[in-house]
């Protein structure tokens, strides 16, 4: 057992060995993640232990296809870290290309990213002066130093070192390239990474002329267009020795690029391939070669200068070089690439152009910088034609870089520009890059293989064959590699196929009999090497079997008849058995085609057949369209008829008919001694304008394409012809409107007219105007309200007799009142802010100012509710109300209750009272003053009329006086209770008030320069007791009740009781007044009615009613609002005569009486009996004994006043 044991460990001993070493790598496993751009390597015999980790950083993706130049690059790098050395863990590269899918061979080897050493050169500067009296400087180079910087570097070496470090590989990159690179890494290929490539034309072929000189090109076969892109040599870059002179950049070679140019198969085309130009060593360098193919010329790039001369011109100019003056690139050939840049003066070191690239221009020197080579053109992926940098100078400018596209760097030493592209080369101090040479790339599509060639041969178009037997056809097909068959097609099908293959032969094939008419037909050919294989159709021939007459119509001919009896003729160009007409549905075989049928009105179309007497086949026409029409036109006119019930002066009336004619020509009406056409076919128009009530027929005429014609006379009259309404467009809700409708009425009386507004219908009084014209009108109809914006249907009907006639219906926009606190609405009504009473200074928020609103709208002058809006102001101050519409002509009246109050400040009340609402009222600005309650004493005011009793619902408005501005400010305008009390908020003894009582607008007493005084506050209620004295008693007004106005009167010379009303809310109605005698039957004396709001009612006592007392009573819809007796006795003149005043005398004598007695009382009673005899003896004149207008019974009650106050003074 323990032998085992032993074993067992020394067996675990050795694979721990095998995992530490790199000699067995067939139990390594890879994992990726990152989206398989990092890779992880472990090995399982090792119990997991982690290698490290590859992750892939020359690419953006593993789906990325990198593009590189020609020539040895670094093509895809690796970021890489182990956690120990694993030696010979770099494994070798496959290469794969991409395009054909078999494994290449290619020129490659391990790089690394590290650091290399470089010589910088050190310079000395020193000033001289110049001819010309300038100074400048020159510098030498003294020396260099030595300095680091990245570089990919060789690594020699196919261990993985331990920890981080980032190997490539640079792989010598051909033409068209499309390279898929596999590494082996610790025995595992990294299969998932990654490919690059070279350019890539679209087309299929192409050929690459890359070797300098001359070379040609044979067009293959078939092919007649080839894309081409040609790119001359590059300039040379300029060396200057000259210390503070920078040399410039070469020039890039002239480039075209044709996508079609036009060839001739198998045709030799020249093409030469031009040399890059060598760089200045120092010196100008030399120009670039031209390339070209075939006419196609391109010119060499121009090289740069040095020495302070300007750069030569090329294909794209080469840079200049400076010395103190400014000197200018060399120009491009527009088409082929653009010019140098400039060296400009700016002071010592003097920099030099870059050159130009096929794409931009090459950029200036300036200052110590040398200018940048102008960028080249991408083609293929590949940017070709850049331009070279300008040089360093010995004084040390900064070189410029190479343009996009190989354009070499500047640099002591400039650097060529990229193999084969046409760059320029860069410029240098000590010597100048050479460009890089040009050229030549074709590009083209295989051509196709030709389709076959098809003849059709017979028949040929045209032909016409007169009987039916077997067709014969015949036709050549070949095609340049074979057929594989041939086929008839006739009339669209198949007809049959010969699949022999026999090339460039003549096909026959025939057919059954066919069927009359024409036929088309052609051969089809496929060949048998195209891929697919390809097919061609000959062209199309048409031949036709003809063996059915034809037939000719000469009667009747496209025409119309007015005669019922038609005459039928005709011809055809065979012999016909059997003639046949038909055009009505129902053939008809004539003996003879020259016959004659009676044929009904209306629209045929005539078919005529004529059989061929030898094969039984009928010929047709049916070219023939005719009509027949002995018939006038059927006419009924429907409107207008009879009594129309309404029309509005200027409305149009609709004249509708029917008619019925199949060959109805014109129509016309005359209306009003006018004709108008019309058109027959709408059996509808209109008469416009339509404002004489008087005009009231027309006569209606028609008449057929045949001359026949009918017409119709129409009268019409009118129930209700309006005249004019009266009816805004747009109103709001609770404002008072007035409608009105002038009307004239043809016949009958008039009973009611009601105004329909929004479904509800309004009783409406009317009056005539004249004759029968009528006007009702409707006055301050208060508006109804609305949850919202609403559009209401408005229109009158008026009823007489039997009749019950609507108007048009006009519409009213109804607007919703609306207020709020101005969240939703912007026109401002009432704006409040809070002051301190003392100070007139706004209290702020903070000292919680709270304030509760009630705002009541009613309709205009009535207690109609509108809208009752509440709201609490929390914390805000100042605050608004806001109304939802900026008010025109409507008003209302409203009320508004405000409890306000603050920290360390009274609650207070303010009040508005019938207060007129209109556009004349917004933006009120009120301040409501709230006294500190450290000030406040709290008064009960209590206010009595003349006659002492207390005035409730009167507005006590509370004026404080500020001295320092002389003039009295509201404070305070609580309302009175039923008790006529309010209470207030008042500063003792020294602050003068002014108290104005307003009740609905009208001031009662103005109580001027008050003192609040209070003896006693702590232990009694602080009152003010508020008196309006009156120097006599108001007696009531009883000629006016709750909504309804009136007077009741008595002409006496006229005889007339008269009664003029007015109902405050616009309310239609019915007023009567009675009038009866003063007797056991109450005898009739006359009656006046009216149903409306306001008015005037009449009523003539008839003299036969003589030395009676009559009684006149009002009645508002039945219920009895007033009443007067009236006596229409002679008068004590009549009766008396000149002995009037002695009867007067005589019951004066009861003055006697009165004075027999000290007691008052008795001197009363005289009296009185001395009244009561003048009265009942009609010595005085009066209205009677009761009622309003009573004289003697105001005296009875004033002197039993009299006798009262007689008593208790006794």
């Amino acid at each position: 057992m323990k032998s085992i044991k032993l074993f067992g460990v020394a067996i675990i001993f050795m694979i721990l060995l095998i995992g530490i070493t790199s000699a067995a790598e067939f139990d390594n496993k890879i994992t990726y993640s990152n989206k398989d751009m990092k890779v992880d390597f472990d090995n399982l015999w090792g119990f997991g232990k982690h290698f490290g980790s590859i992750e892939l950083k020359s690419h953006g993706s593993i789906d990325e296809t990198k593009k590189v130049y020609v020539g040895k690059q670094i093509v895809m790098w690796y970021d890489i870290n182990f956690n120990d050395k694993y030696d010979e863990g770099l494994g070798e590269v496959e290469f794969t290309d991409m395009n054909t899918g078999e494994i290449v061979e290619r020129e490659w080897r391990y790089v690394y990213w590290g650091e290399e050493d470089y010589q910088e050169p050190i310079y000395s500067c020193s000033n001289f002066d110049n001819k010309n009296g300038t100074i400048d400087t020159t510098c030498l180079q003294t020396g260099s130093k030595t300095k680091t910087r990245k570089a990919w570097l060789p690594y020699n070496s196919k261990d993985i070192p331990k920890g981080k470090i980032r190997i490539g590989i640079e792989v010598e990159v051909k033409w068209f390239d499309y390279i898929d690179g596999v590494w082996n890494i610790v025995g595992k290929d990294v299969d998932k990474h990654i490919t690059w490539g070279n350019l890539a034309p679209s087309q299929a072929n192409w050929k690459v002329f890359n070797t300098t000189g001359a070379d040609t090109w044979t067009v293959p076969t078939g092919v007649t267009n080839v894309t081409v892109l040609i790119v001359a040599g590059g300039g040379g870059g300029a060396g200057d020795s000259w210390g503070p002179v920078g040399g410039g950049g070469g020039g890039a070679g002239g480039l075209v690029y044709n996508i079609s140019t036009s060839v001739t198969p198998l045709a030799s085309i020249n093409l030469f391939v031009g040399a890059g130009g060598t760089g200045g060593v120092p010196g100008t360098g030399t120009n670039g070669e031209y390339s070209f193919f075939g006419t196609t010329n391109t010119t060499g790039g121009g090289a740069a200068a040095a020495s302070g001369a300007n750069g030569n011109d090329g294909g794209s100019g080469g840079g200049a070089s400076g010395d103190g003056s400014s000197r200018t690139g060399g120009t491009g050939i527009a088409s082929q690439g653009t010019a140098g840049g400039d060296a400009l003066t700016a002071g010592s070191p003097y920099a030099g152009g870059g050159g130009g690239g096929k794409s931009t221009a090459g950029a200036d020197g300036t200052g110590s910088q040398s200018g940048n080579g102008g960028n080249g053109l991408e083609i293929w992926g590949i940017t070709w034609a850049g331009g070279g940098g300008g040089g360093t100078s010995d004084s040390g400018s900064s070189p410029g870089t190479g343009g996009t596209g190989g354009g070499g760097n500047g640099g002591t030493t400039g650097a060529v520009g990229e193999a084969s592209t046409g760059s320029g080369g860069g410029g240098g101090s000590d010597g100048g890059g050479n460009g890089a040479s040009g050229v030549v790339i074709v590009a083209w599509e295989n051509p196709p293989d030709p389709a076959p060639i098809v003849t059709n041969t017979f028949p040929s178009n045209t032909t016409t064959f007169t009987d039916r037997n077997i067709i014969t056809f015949n036709g050549t097909a070949s095609d340049n590699s074979g057929l594989i068959n041939v086929s008839l097609y006739l009339d669209g099908t198949i007809i049959s196929t010969n699949s022999s293959g026999f090339n460039a032969t003549n096909y026959i094939f025939t057919s059954g009999a066919l069927s009359e008419g024409n036929h088309d037909w052609f051969y089809s050919a496929w060949d048998d090497t195209s891929t697919p294989p390809s097919q061609t159709n000959g062209t199309g021939m048409r031949f036709t079997i003809d063996t059915i007459p034809t037939i000719n119509t000469f009667s009747p001919t496209n025409n119309s008849y007015s005669s019922s009896t038609i005459f039928f003729n005709a011809t055809a160009n065979k012999n016909i058995g059997t003639w046949i007409v038909n055009y009505n549905g129902t053939n008809n075989t004539l003996s003879s085609i020259n016959s004659s049928l009676e044929v009904e009105d209306g629209f045929h179309h005539l078919l005529v057949y004529g059989s061929h007497s030898a094969s039984g086949l009928f010929g047709l026409n049916d070219t023939i369209y005719f009509t027949v029409d002995s018939s006038a036109p059927t006419l009924n006119v429907t409107a207008p008829f009879n009594l129309i019930n309404y029309h509005k002066t200027g409305n149009n009336i609709s004249l509708r008919w029917n008619i019925s004619d199949d060959n109805i020509d014109t129509c016309r009406q005359n209306y009003n001694g006018t004709n108008h056409t019309l058109n027959c076919a709408t059996n509808t128009t209109i008469i416009q304008n339509v404002n004489n009530i008087s005009n009231l027929e027309l006569t209606f005429y028609s008449n057929d394409t045949f001359g026949n014609s009918n017409n119709q006379e129409v009268v019409w009259n009118w129930s209700v012809w309006e005249n004019e309404r009266g009816v805004r467009n747009a109103t709001i809700e609770g404002a008072t409107e007035s409608y009105f409708l002038d009307f004239i009425i043809q016949t009958g009386s008039l009973s009611t007219v009601k105004l329909w507004y929004d479904g509800n219908d309004t009783i409406s009084p009317f009056s005539v105007i004249s004759g029968r014209n009528y006007n009702a009108t409707i006055s301050n109809k208060v508006i109804q309200g609305v949850d919202s914006n609403k559009v209401v249907d408005v229109f009158w009907q008026v009823n007489f007799g039997s009749v019950e006639a609507n108007t048009t219906t006009s519409t009213q926009f109804i607007r919703a009142f609306a207020l709020d606190d101005c969240t939703s609405n912007s026109i401002v009504l009432y704006n409040f802010t809070i002051a301190d009473e003392e100070t007139k200074t706004t209290i702020p928020i903070t000292s919680n100012t709270l304030a509760r609103l009630n705002l009541q709208v009613f309709s205009y002058a009535t207690t109609t509710s509108v809208l009752d809006f509440n709201s609490t102001y929390s914390a805000i101050n100042s605050f608004s109300v806001c109304i939802n519409s900026s008010l025109t002509s409507e008003r209302y009246s409203n009320d508004l209750q405000i409890q306000y109050s603050a920290d360390a400040y009274a609650s207070e009340l303010y009040h508005i009272q019938n207060e007129t609402l209109d556009l004349n009222t917004f933006n009120q600005n009120i301040t409501l003053y709230d006294l500190n309650s450290s000030d406040v004493q709290v008064f009960k005011i209590i206010f009595r009329d003349g006659s002492f009793l207390p005035v409730e619902n009167a507005l006590m408005k509370i004026s404080r006086k500020y001295i320092d501005e002389n003039l009295f400010r509201e404070v305070e305008i609580p309302k009175t209770d039923a008790r006529g009390e309010v209470i207030a908020h008042l500063v003792l003894d020294d602050v003068i008030y002014k108290f104005d009582v307003v009740k609905f607008g009208t001031v009662l007493k103005t109580f001027a320069n008050v003192i609040a005084v209070c003896q006693t506050p702590l232990v009694q209620e602080c009152e003010i007791d508020l008196n309006s004295f009156s120097e006599s008693l108001v007696v009531p007004d009883f000629e006016e009740a709750e909504n309804f106005q009136f007077t009741l009167g008595y002409d006496n010379e006229t005889r007339v009781i008269s009664s003029v009303f007015n109902i405050p809310d616009g309310s239609v109605q019915l007023i009567t007044l009675n009038v009866t005698q003063q007797d056991s039957l109450g005898t009739a004396v006359c009656t006046d009615s009216l149903t409306s709001s306001s008015g005037t009612l009449s009523c003539v006592v008839p003299t036969n009613f003589g030395n009676s007392t009559i009684t006149g009573k009002l009645y508002l819809n039945g219920n009895l609002q007033a009443q007067g007796n009236i006596k229409i006795d002679q008068d004590p003149s009549q009766i008396y005569g000149v002995t009037l005043t002695v009867l007067a005398l005589f019951i004066m004598l009861t003055l006697i009486g009165s004075g027999v007695s000290n007691n008052p009382i008795f001197t009363v009673i005289f009296l009185l009996i001395g009244v009561v005899l003048l009265f009942s003896l009609n010595l005085v004149a009066n209205n009677g004994f009761i009622g309003a207008g009573a004289t003697i019974l105001w005296l009875v009650i004033a002197i039993i006043l009299i006798g009262i106050k007689g008593a208790r003074s006794n």
